[in-house]
């Protein structure tokens, strides 16, 4: 008996650890459940925006449209059947839709759920728009393959950004476009960056965007003060003063734009043809301008040795 009881005693004890272990288990399991029910669901349909015929096999993406959100939930991507109609559960409060089908522009949209909501929304996609073109050496015609074409398009739902690289014979194409303005900035490495306006329309192939860049501008130099000695976080700021079409433009430029301990800069992909004013500043020193330049295709000005005055 005694024995008996001993034992009783042990697996006594087995069983009440395995309730403290288990109980707040069961219970983070059930919180974890509880945040992965669903918020509601999206039903609809998806159209041709031209001829209004349903789209089959239109690919509806579900993602969260907060940063709040746990992104760590995923819900899988659904496609319509061939009447057109899609129905996907969503678990955020806010999500972001992203509708996309073979030969249409892609379109998105942000919607919001009240507690388990049934929302009907159809959408209608347009026919895409595609740019195509070359982009060639303005000095050499020779092919530039690497070259990033980035088209910049407003829509319904903000702006959205696309981004292709040319191939080895210099062509790129870009797909998926809708109509309306676009900004075509075309770059490529050892180059001057070109901008494009376009409208496109609804459907429409652009096939003859030609495009010559010209061989890249580069200057580098050294700034010191009245000593000869290098002076560390001097900036050097360039200006196009004919014009500015996009803050790419400038974002192109590359190396180093603040000098270090050495008082060394250098910067490369200026654009050529262009008048430039270059200048100096440092919160140490009176501003330096180096007037407006002219600057040659494939021209590089490797010693520029700048002065600057104590404030």
């Amino acid at each position: 008996m005694r024995r008996k009881a001993i034992f009783t005693s042990n697996l006594s004890y087995a069983m009440l650890w395995s309730l403290v272990i288990l109980i707040p288990l069961a219970l983070s399991l059930g919180e974890s459940a509880s945040s992965w029910q669903s918020r509601g669901t999206i039903s609809g349909k998806v159209y041709d925006a031209r001829s209004g015929a349903p789209i089959e096999k239109a690919v509806i993406e579900i993602e969260p449209g907060s940063a709040a959100e746990d992104d760590e939930l995923v819900t899988l991507p659904v496609s319509t059947d061939s009447s057109g109609s899609f129905e996907i559960t969503s678990l955020y409060d806010v999500v972001i839709l992203t509708i996309k089908a073979e030969g249409y522009a892609v379109k998105r949209c942000v919607v919001r759920f009240a507690k388990s909501d049934r929302i009907t929304k159809d959408f209608h996609l347009q026919p895409e728009a595609i740019i195509r073109g070359m982009v060639t050496d303005e000095q050499s015609g020779i092919h530039i393959q690497d070259a990033n074409i980035t088209i910049t398009e407003r829509t319904d739902s903000g702006v959205e950004i696309k981004t292709v690289v040319s191939d080895e014979d210099g062509s790129f194409e870009a797909r998926q476009l809708n109509e309306g303005a676009k900004e075509v900035i075309i770059r490529a490495s050892g180059y001057g960056c070109q901008v494009q306006q376009l409208d496109v329309k609804m459907g429409e192939l652009v096939g003859n965007l030609f495009i010559s860049l010209p061989q890249a501008v580069e200057i580098e130099g050294v700034v010191r003060d009245e000593s000869n000695i290098p002076i560390a976080g001097a900036e050097i700021k360039l200006t196009y003063i004919d014009e500015i079409k996009s803050s790419l433009r400038i974002d192109w430029h590359s190396g180093r734009k603040t000098t270090g301990g050495d008082g060394v800069f250098f910067i490369r992909n200026i654009n050529p043809d262009k008048k430039l004013l270059i200048e100096v500043h440092h919160p140490d020193y009176q501003p330096c301008s180096l007037g407006v330049l002219a600057l040659k295709p494939g021209e590089k000005l490797t010693n520029m040795d700048i002065t600057l005055v104590k404030k």
